[in-house]
């Protein structure tokens, strides 16, 4: 990767030489487990086109007989809060979390992260954190560098650096601004798809009809560091730039014993590629074409005891894309054919997810 500081090996090293040297660091972990049972309708997020061809023999575009799968995400998180400084609180925290397919283990991956933050008053805090994802299986690619005709897996491996401020502005609402850098590398195939992005964001807290509730707004720079690099793949500049709009709302249920929190979020991301008059060379699969990606989540849960929860969530996620260039597509029996980018590119999915969660303190220093 080339974030060369690994934020995560640093905050543990920091945790692990104060625990030594300082009763300071002699405190509690708070350590939280939760699986999730979920089943995915379009794991490859693949469009109606893609999904309804008539194929000859394996569907060459996935390494899988299915397009849908039942999943197992697992999640172990630990919470430590050392007293570090008199006056102020501060606060590490580290995940592992995964997801395995049960019927597409190819699919399967895992997300590293690791965070540390500093209180300085009510609602005031600045916080770091990286997310490490080593590996993803994205689906299947023709690598037009190497044959017109074989498909090869296509994989990338992500790896993002956020730093965050947050304050108070009035009684309970509060504001947060962010700034992140992700960079998402490819395998040796397809490094023509290399990004770096930059993004801004925006999010404040309030109270709206008894939902806790944030509206937030986001801003992403996607350059394209591969372009131009020598190779028949690169010539083309897949640069973008992405706008975000999010909401998100809760309220706590005290008169019922079965569920005692109801929530929704909804996310749409707005992303524009490079117009076909800022370009040197033309690509008609990215250059003039703008994709709007819908969001939504709703969910119910209910704390069973001080210490263990569950929640039943219901995912939706689409994509709607905007381009009036068509371009050559092998068809599921190998023909070519022209289609429209936007019937190729667009896609709808859900999930269904049950959720259980366990959270305990460790006294591991004492």
């Amino acid at each position: 990767m080339k974030l060369k500081n690994n934020i995560g090996l640093i905050l543990l090293s920091i945790v692990y030489f104060g625990c030594l040297f300082s009763d300071g660091f002699r405190v509690p972990i708070k350590l939280s487990y939760s699986s999730s049972f979920g089943y995915d309708s379009n794991v490859f997020r693949l469009s109606d086109l893609e999904r309804n061809q008539k194929y000859d023999q394996d569907i060459a575009i996935i390494d899988s007989d299915t397009f849908d799968a039942p999943y197992i995400n697992s999640r172990l998180g630990t919470k430590y809060a050392p007293k570090i400084f008199k006056k102020f609180k501060t606060e590490f925290n580290f995940s592992f979390s995964g997801n395995s397919y049960i019927t597409i283990p190819d699919k399967s991956f895992l997300v590293i992260n690791s965070g540390f933050g500093i209180k300085f008053a009510p609602y005031r805090w600045i916080k770091i954190s990286h997310r490490y994802l080593p590996q993803y299986y994205l689906r299947n690619f023709r690598d037009k560098d190497y044959s017109i005709h074989d498909y090869y897996q296509t994989e990338f491996s992500s790896e993002g650096f956020v730093i965050s401020f947050s304050n108070r502005i009035y009684k309970k609402n509060w504001f947060r601004i962010k700034y992140s850098r992700t960079n998402l590398y490819y395998n040796d195939n397809f490094t023509e798809f290399d990004i770096e992005k930059n993004s801004f964001e925006a999010k404040l807290y309030c109270k709206i009809l008894e939902f806790d509730s944030n509206l937030s707004y986001m801003i992403s720079i996607g350059n394209n560091p591969s372009y131009d690099q020598g190779y028949n793949s690169t010539i083309y500049d897949r640069s973008y730039t992405e706008h975000a709009y999010g909401v998100y709302a809760k309220k706590r249920i005290k008169k019922s014993n079965f569920i005692n929190v109801v929530g929704l979020s909804s996310i749409i991301k707005n992303r524009i590629f490079l117009d076909r008059s800022e370009v040197d060379v033309f690509d008609p699969l990215h250059n003039g074409r703008q994709d709007i990606e819908y969001n939504f989540s709703i969910w119910v849960g209910n704390k069973i005891n001080k210490k263990l929860s569950h929640e039943f969530k219901l995912k939706h996620r689409s994509k709607d894309v905007f381009s009036k260039y068509k371009i050559n597509y092998y068809n599921g029996t190998g023909d070519v054919e022209e289609i429209l980018v936007s019937d190729l590119r667009e896609y709808r999915k859900f999930e269904v997810v049950y959720k259980i969660t366990y959270n305990i303190n460790l006294n591991v220093f004492r």
